[in-house]
């Protein structure tokens, strides 16, 4: 069988200071002041935490496949709820590739100074569920900690992040937004910058929501901004993804990620010696291919501690297969990545493929990775069927 990257439905299944220059101009203090003065009362929204004011979000993507995001956010806490979600806000971020710096972080009232968010309230941290999982480390969050946090107080955040480019040639964009949350929102405005010559493909779903279009010089503008968006009011048996989400690319067709996807993974199934040496220990007593298969994959769910990472929340360049047996731990991608090496070294035909195992249906005519949540490793069996 051709070692090929899978893509299945199985079934189951970036910026720069001109940005502002697109689209709706940067939001001064006179805005937010306005915002805040015309913000609802507790009564209008009985159900909600807090209030998102304002979510403008601009990605600028240069030639070279690096890239910028901004972000101005603004949300309003309406009952005590709401501090637990907004009194701490997160960011996440790749300290390897990317460079964060909190432009604006402060506490504002209707009447008053603001208050700004000491040094220290500024933080960068590992996420617990990462401790003793050092391989990952490069996986961030900045973590802004408000004072005089209370229901009536507006929460500002700005901040800006530039990331480098994944690999040489990498001039590509692609991405992923919810236009729905769990709170309200009052304006929500989402830009992708990219080169003229890109061709950006796109899709709002469940939602009717066309982008302003702008050109200017060498880049193209796609401006999506929607107003007085509804809280989701969670149901029991609600389905899951049902908030309406934007997803764009500039694949122009599935083989051409497949390519790139099978680049990312297949320098790192290794057949070094360790790689061999433990395959040929685990199936030193198996006589057909099956019992292989049960062996190898009964061994690495017994040892190999799982690492909770949303698929490509990292990048999808997974580890080498050896580091991985070493440390004894990975998330999907390193996982797939060792119990495929493991595999093959047994003599077993296996390859990666990416999976959607819940959500809305695919996009099919937008080739993007993050329309899929798992990685799953499919082996050929005697009798020509795949195993999943």
């Amino acid at each position: 069988m051709k070692k090929y990257f899978l893509l299945t439905l199985l079934g189951l299944l970036l910026f720069s200071h001109t940005i502002l220059c697109y689209g709706q101009t940067e939001y001064s203090d006179a805005d937010i002041k306005q915002l805040i003065r015309e913000a609802p009362k507790f009564s209008d929204y009985p159900e909600a935490g807090g209030v998102i004011l304002l979510q403008q979000v601009i990605h600028e993507f240069a030639k070279d496949g690096s890239s910028t995001t901004y972000e101005h956010f603004l949300v309003k806490i309406m009952r005590d709820r709401g501090k637990e979600t907004y009194g701490d806000l997160k960011r996440n971020y790749n300290s390897r590739s990317d460079s964060m710096v909190v432009l604006t972080a402060q506490a504002r009232k209707r009447i008053g100074k603001p208050v700004e968010v000491e040094s220290d309230g500024i933080n960068d941290i590992t996420p617990p569920e990462l401790f003793g999982a050092s391989i990952y480390a490069d996986y961030q969050q900045k973590v802004i900690t408000y004072p005089a946090v209370a229901p009536g107080v507006c929460l500002e955040l700005k901040y800006r992040t530039y990331h480098e480019a994944q690999e040489a040639g990498h001039e590509r964009a692609w991405g992923i937004t919810g236009f729905q949350m769990n709170d309200p929102i009052l304006i929500k405005e989402y830009v992708v910058i990219v080169p003229k010559e890109w061709q950006l493909q796109y899709s709002m779903m469940k939602r009717e929501l066309e982008p302003e279009i702008l050109e200017k010089g060498a880049k193209t503008a796609y401006i999506w901004r929607a107003e007085n968006i509804a809280q989701i009011i969670p149901e029991q048996y609600m389905p899951y993804e049902s908030a309406p989400q934007l997803i764009y690319t500039t694949f122009s067709n599935w083989n051409n990620l497949g390519e790139w996807l099978t680049n990312q993974f297949e320098e790192k199934i290794t057949a070094s010696e360790a790689i061999n040496a433990k395959a040929q220990d685990l199936v030193k007593n198996c006589v057909s291919n099956e019992e292989k298969i049960q062996a190898v994959y009964k061994w690495l769910v017994m040892n190999v501690r799982n690492v909770y990472l949303p698929l490509g929340i990292t990048g999808y360049e997974p580890n080498v297969a050896e580091v991985i047996l070493e440390n004894r731990y990975g998330d999907w991608r390193d996982k797939a990545v060792l119990l495929t090496s493991l595999l093959r070294a047994s003599g077993i035909d296996a390859n990666i493929g990416l999976v959607k195992r819940y959500g809305a249906p695919i996009e099919v005519d937008l080739p993007t990775p993050l329309q899929f949540n798992a990685i799953y490793v499919a082996v050929q069996q005697d009798n020509g069927d795949l195993l999943w």
